[in-house]
């Protein structure tokens, strides 16, 4: 991005009006633009040797326009804290490759045309021959940045600003094409001088409108190009992940636990998993983990058939020997309930349609919650004494919703939710 540096030698202690006129103004012409991005606007309101050769070192491969404000003279320019030479400042803002306008506004600056193009500079340089009135040189600065930012050439800009001084005072610009000139007339008190290096120079403009564009085509250009990288990236990883998930088998494992607590599962415990027509067959080990190696992709998050062998006296948590265990993640945990202990309530959760409602809470009073599996059901296992109930509150819940309904843990149970 571009960088304009304002630098205004004006006094912390004892501030000049219509510098700060100039500054402010200024400022508030260039903000429009400035937040738009089309430049970049660095402002140092109380300039000082120090500051002004840090701020063109910092921004010297950006730097398209510096502007000074305040006292000069043929080889100084006086700053707060102390005069800056002349020929020091034009080493610095010769080394700027991009820059296009030298402004200098300030008393008898004219000799500083001839310092700059000493140092090979190719920028425009605005520039006065003699003393300028204060309110003067504000009005012309203020009239020529209107001006710019309104998309007019620097030629354009300065012939506006002498238009409209010339109501009131006696203005001249006076064009200086080409390189070095050893001898100017002074023609009035208000006068500046406009060098120029070539009739290009002449036609330059603030960084914005096609040169914006440019830049705007070029970053969503780039950008397209990113996001066509990075769409063809996901599109392959995402295909050998889908690849991966339907042509790779898998592992899974069940963790077999007591209804009423976290312990294993004591004893060899046996599953056997119905994977399509082909049975499998595997033992609790002592932590009662059962590991099912080896499972075809095509049963990845897919509903199977579950049994428990060689238990009598136990049954899964929905009172049977048989469930149905969903392999859509890497692991799942079943509860084992001894029969002496086994009192459940089943039933389905419906929506307002009469559609099964999946994974919604369901609990029977201050008993642990369980959730529906993929159609629905639920299963409350609760304490045996519970079997000769005929009346305990059963409540399902889902995205906020809530219903409760009696129940007795002989009956079929439904709860409707309000979806």
């Amino acid at each position: 991005m571009k960088t304009l540096l304002f630098c205004f030698a004006n006094d912390r202690d004892r501030p000049l009006p219509e510098l700060r006129r100039e500054d402010d103004t200024i400022d508030r012409l260039l903000d429009p633009l400035s937040s738009q991005q089309h430049f970049q606007k660095i402002r140092d309101s109380f300039a000082t040797t120090n500051s002004i050769a840090s701020k063109i070192i910092t921004y010297q491969d950006s730097l398209c326009l510096f502007h000074y404000s305040g006292h000069a003279g043929a080889s100084m320019l006086h700053l707060e804290d102390s005069p800056a030479r002349a020929v020091g400042v034009a080493q610095l803002l010769a080394r700027c490759p991009q820059l296009r306008l030298i402004f200098l506004n300030g008393c008898s600056t004219l000799e500083h045309i001839q310092l700059l193009r000493q140092q090979n500079s190719k920028a425009a340089i605005i520039a006065t021959s003699t003393p300028v009135e204060d309110t003067v040189a504000t009005q012309f600065s203020i009239t020529f940045y209107r001006a710019l930012i309104s998309g007019t050439t620097l030629a354009e800009a300065l012939d506006r600003a002498r238009l409209e001084l010339q109501v009131k005072d006696s203005t001249v610009i006076e064009t200086i094409r080409g390189g070095i000139v050893t001898e100017l007339e002074e023609v009035s008190r208000n006068q500046w001088y406009f060098s120029t290096p070539d009739e290009v120079t002449t036609q330059w403009k603030l960084p914005a409108g096609e040169e914006l564009r440019s830049a705007e085509r070029r970053t969503r250009y780039d950008r397209n190009i990113r996001l066509a990288l990075i769409l063809g990236s996901i599109a392959i990883v995402g295909g050998s992940y889908q690849y991966f998930r339907t042509h790779q088998s898998f592992d899974y494992i069940v963790y077999l636990r007591p209804g009423q607590g976290q312990a294993p599962v004591a004893g060899k415990v046996k599953l056997r998993l119905l994977l399509g027509n082909t049975p499998r067959e595997e033992t609790a080990d002592a932590n009662g983990r059962v590991v099912i190696a080896g499972i075809p992709a095509q049963f990845q998050e897919k509903p199977v058939r579950i049994e428990l062998l060689n238990s009598p006296d136990q049954a899964f948590s929905n009172g049977t020997s048989v469930d149905t265990l969903l392999l859509a993640e890497t692991e799942a945990t079943l509860l084992l309930i001894p029969h002496q202990d086994l009192c459940c309530i089943r039933g389905t959760v419906y929506d307002n349609n009469g559609q099964p409602v999946p994974k919604a809470t369901v609990w029977a009073e201050n008993f642990p919650a369980q959730q529906t599996d993929s159609v629905g059901r639920f299963v409350l296992p609760l304490p045996v004494q519970y079997q000769q109930e005929t009346s305990i509150r059963v409540t399902a819940r889902k995205n906020q919703q809530q219903a409760s309904v009696h129940a007795t843990p002989r009956e079929e149970t439904s709860v409707s939710l309000p979806l």
